[in-house]
């Protein structure tokens, strides 16, 4: 299977570096992202992190903002997915991340950008309509030069069970 790969890489000594990869495969729906944190400060640091985004899917088609969003689908828990639905069509964007045994969750909020990541670990849904949707991490401490990881996907499609079915 042909895959492109792109990485990003952010930080210094004094803060510590985060890497993000991109991964795309031919055939599939969705971006996987493998997010990682190394601590090259010399000291423990309490980390959190998020993924979001507004998923405007009809504003191209539709000239159209609102989406019908949701936590959770079928046996994938809320804590683990949030779904947004473009209003005229039902195409879906969606975040979904395992976790990788981390405290982590989904929310729905009203305002775009946020940085509210206690908000978004809290597991707010705050309605449909033109909002923004988000999964976050909460990291605990991470030691002095320890990294820590976690995967999550942008689940794109024409339906969201069918590529929720190639990820679970």
């Amino acid at each position: 299977m042909l895959f492109r790969s792109v990485i990003c890489r952010r930080g210094n000594t004094t803060d510590g570096y985060v890497v993000v990869q991109y991964q795309t495969y031919t055939g599939e729906s969705l971006i996987r992202m493998k997010m990682s944190y190394t601590n090259t400060t010399g000291s423990s640091v309490t980390l959190k992190a998020y993924r979001g985004c507004d998923p405007d899917v009809g504003a191209i088609q539709y000239g159209a903002y609102n989406t019908h969003n949701y936590r959770g689908y079928g046996s994938v828990p809320a804590t683990d997915i949030v779904v947004a639905e473009e209003t005229n069509t039902n195409k879906p964007i969606a975040l979904y991340a395992p976790g990788n045994g981390y405290t982590h969750n989904t929310s729905i909020l009203s305002n775009w950008p946020s940085q509210a990541i206690d908000t978004m670990l809290s597991g707010i849904t705050q309605g449909d309509g033109d909002n923004s949707m988000f999964i976050a991490w909460n990291f605990g401490t991470v030691s002095a030069g320890a990294t820590v990881y976690v995967c999550c996907y942008y689940v794109l499609g024409t339906n969201i069970g069918s590529v929720v079915n190639t990820i679970t």
